[in-house]
């Protein structure tokens, strides 16, 4: 049995907010890129994969704090019209 040596969470976050592959990204329809282009990408990985693990749970922690921020303000802004909508009424 193979030992497991990357955490795919790690991964999915390092490939999808890696500035490389970005820079590829026209910001209309797939990005399109070359098997070159991927395997010339410098990843920095930490080898420790309880660090990767680490690294993962917290970028994944920040991203349900972002999600809860955007749900309370777009609560607000319906609060907000709501309001205005009965001050001119």
């Amino acid at each position: 049995m193979r030992e497991k040596k990357s955490n795919n969470e790690f991964l999915i976050y390092i490939l999808n907010r890696n500035r490389y592959y970005l820079s590829f990204d026209s910001g209309v329809g797939q990005t399109n890129l070359k098997k070159e282009e991927v395997l010339n990408c410098p990843l920095f990985i930490p080898t420790s994969l309880e660090e990767q693990t680490q690294i993962a749970n917290f970028l994944s922690a920040i991203d349900v704090k972002i999600d809860n921020c955007k749900l309370e303000i777009e609560n607000y802004s319906k609060w907000k019209k709501g309001l205005l909508q009965q001050l001119f009424v």
